[in-house]
């Protein structure tokens, strides 16, 4: 990919993502709290989140503790999983 197409493509190939409208799964990393992936289902046309679930936490990589995962928006928003 390197070199072809210019900077245009560069440009998008960063910066342009699909962005459903509707429900979504994303993952999102609670860096500043308990260090765990966390795996929101939202809807982006009324910012309800559906649900969460713990994937992975930093310390063991395995499904975090119960209660880890909080309804509401983590620190950080990770990649897409639809």
């Amino acid at each position: 990919m390197a070199g072809d197409g210019g900077p245009e493509a560069w440009d998008a190939y960063l910066y342009l993502r699909d962005n459903p409208a509707g429900e979504t799964r994303d993952l999102w990393f609670h860096e500043i709290g308990c260090s765990t992936w966390i795996e929101v289902t939202r809807n982006t046309v009324t910012h309800e989140v559906l649900a969460t679930r713990p994937v992975a936490n930093r310390d063991h990589g395995a499904p975090s503790g119960a209660g880890a995962a909080r309804k509401g928006p983590a620190d950080k928003r990770g990649e897409s999983l639809t």
